[in-house]
């Protein structure tokens, strides 16, 4: 058996994936770890002409969901080296569709999209929940970023029973045979103290509307009970959540398990194990037990990527103007 000196590194990545079900969690988390060790937050708007000097620790994000830090040497000058890891924040998932209300056969439905090239199979037979960021209106008419994660399963995408075609290939399609089960629809209208003619006249109303609304409110877009879950896990009202960007992650905590605890059972690993390695690697090598900067003549920078799983091209991805 490990003793426990040799599992404190293992149980504070698993704390950290715990933490990180989505890359604003990823990052959000990172940022935390940084600003306790003395790490600066700078933006990319302002003149860092004054404000770097050698010595500094500093850490900038993009979207919430992309995070650079570094450590300036203090015998750094321009044309020095720069020491740099990468990694990415991002992993596939299931992502809630911008439209995601859906029933079929009594059951009410979760519209997803598969973001990136995900082993979709394994996401069967899971407890899922909801996590990722809420845009909300705050008092004063502007926006605020809430980040969410609801620690209850809440919805499912259930196998058929091996006698139901257990002898056939395992297909399916992804558009039309991958939505999550996260209730009953007689059950909501029962909470809503609706019947299903009362939904139905309402629905009708609302298509036949002459009003022009380039964007349905959430509730129009997403069922209601959903909305209703992720304002009580940001702490609003359900009406000043304007949209948000939520995927399902399983609710089954990362743990070591082995015979001697020396394996890691876990999802994210990709990429999360490399964005932790590189934030504690940072920190580590410039804390009182590190290598300190006063003798380093480079800079130590570390880069963890949003939307590498499909592509890096967007404005927060590695192929973005973020690090030239």
């Amino acid at each position: 058996m490990a003793n426990k000196a040799s599992l404190k590194p293992a149980e504070d990545f698993i704390e950290f994936v715990n933490a990180s079900p989505t890359p604003f969690h990823a990052v959000y988390t990172a940022s935390q770890r940084l600003e306790a060790a003395g790490y600066i937050k700078i933006k990319e708007r302002d003149a860092w002409a004054h404000s770097l000097v050698p010595g500094g620790k500093y850490y900038l994000t993009r979207n919430s969901s992309t995070i650079i830090a570094f450590a300036i040497g203090n015998k750094w000058k321009p044309g020095n080296p720069i020491a740099m890891v990468g990694a990415h924040t991002d992993s596939c998932c299931l992502r809630l569709k911008p439209v995601s209300k859906r029933q079929s056969e009594g059951f009410i439905q979760i519209g997803v999209e598969a973001y990136g090239g995900g082993h979709w199979a394994t996401w069967f037979d899971r407890d899922l929940s909801f996590a990722g960021r809420v845009m909300c209106k705050r008092a004063d008419g502007g926006v605020e970023q809430k980040l969410v994660k609801v620690d209850r399963p809440i919805c499912r995408i259930p196998n058929l029973a091996v006698h139901f075609g257990g002898s056939v290939p395992f297909e399916f399609n992804k558009e039309n045979q991958l939505f999550p089960i996260a209730g009953l629809v007689e059950a909501e209208l029962n909470r809503q103290g609706k019947t299903s003619e009362d939904a139905q006249k309402a629905e009708d109303q609302g298509s036949g509307s002459a009003d022009f609304n380039p964007l349905k409110n959430a509730t129009e877009r997403h069922h209601p009970y959903v909305v209703e879950i992720l304002a009580q896990e940001a702490g609003v009202k359900p009406d000043d959540i304007l949209d948000f960007e939520i995927v399902l992650y399983d609710t089954q905590k990362s743990c070591l398990g082995g015979l001697n605890n020396e394996l890691i059972f876990s999802a994210r690993l990709d990429n999360l194990m490399m964005t932790y390695c590189a934030v504690q690697g940072l920190i580590n090598s410039t804390s009182s037990n590190g290598k300190p900067l006063t003798d380093e003549n480079t800079i130590r920078l570390i880069a963890c990527f949003d939307h590498e799983e499909i592509g890096s091209t967007s404005a927060q991805g590695a192929d973005s103007n973020i690090l030239p």
